[in-house]
């Protein structure tokens, strides 16, 4: 069955990475919901996950895009013959809750000609009330329509691990400490970006760091990317270190491989 939360999926498909056949034995932040506990237990592992947001308020505008993009996506998939982004500032986002009627135009809107559009060249559209967006059709890339949100101000992204990694340390003496840090976020988002961010939070608990750091960064709903986050043998620094790529299938997590 296709797990919903978002931290058990990131963290499910950590496991599969391993190898060691592990599953999430329990889950002591849903047992103990009034007392700060990690994320879940593993085999040796005791693991705690968190996020990367890319600017404020970002998992509220997460959930006002997709209301408003709900099923778009899915209806407007390969067959168009092209890949078709569209992206939308944070700042019109935080603007309303209710975009029904904006969702009904940006159907109808779909479902034309997109004759103003030429290849590889964003274009501002401005034909929805209260909606306005960027347009860019493009080959590269899985054929359909993708929706990002982009962030105008240039604020920078924050990962605040002081909690997260208070609630690991009480393990360390029992198991393996894992730290996950995922982002959903491919448009402001990028491993080298991450690590920057983790870098500069990391380095303010030199000697009470986790066993393991890990960046996910989702590039959909079912595919992911595993990226170390490695400390240097002098302990000053950080770098990106081994890679890989999962995709989530109906028998659940898989290694992609070459």
């Amino acid at each position: 069955m296709r797990l919903t939360n978002i931290s058990e999926d990131s963290i499910e498909a950590w496991l599969c990475w391993e190898g060691s056949g592990h599953v999430i034995e329990s889950r002591p932040d849903q047992d103990e919901r009034y007392l700060p506990a990690i994320d879940a237990i593993a085999g040796p592992y005791a693991i705690e996950q968190t996020s990367i947001d890319s600017y404020k308020d970002q998992r509220k505008s997460d959930d006002r895009l997709k209301g408003l993009t709900r099923n778009l996506e899915t209806k407007f998939g390969p067959e168009i013959g092209f890949r078709l982004i569209i992206s939308i500032a944070t700042k019109t986002l935080s603007m309303r809750r209710d975009w029904s009627q904006q969702q009904k135009a940006l159907c109808n809107w779909l479902q034309g000609p997109q004759t103003e559009l030429e290849w590889e060249v964003p274009v501002q559209i401005d034909a929805i009330s209260e909606l306005p967006f960027l347009a860019q059709k493009t080959s590269r890339g899985m054929y359909g329509v993708k929706f990002y949100r982009f962030d105008p101000s240039g604020q920078k992204p924050t990962a605040h691990l002081s909690a997260k990694l208070a609630k690991l340390a009480k393990w360390k003496n029992k198991k393996r400490t894992v730290l996950i840090v995922e982002s959903r976020d491919n448009a402001l988002m990028s491993p080298q970006r991450a690590l920057e961010v983790l870098s500069t939070e990391l380095e303010k608990f030199n000697g009470h760091l986790p066993g393991q750091t890990w960046f996910v960064h989702w590039d959909s709903d079912v595919l992911l990317n595993l990226h170390e986050i490695v400390q240097s043998r002098s302990g000053d620094t950080f770098a990106l270190g081994q890679f890989h790529t999962l995709r989530h299938k109906p028998t659940g997590w898989k290694l992609c491989l070459g």
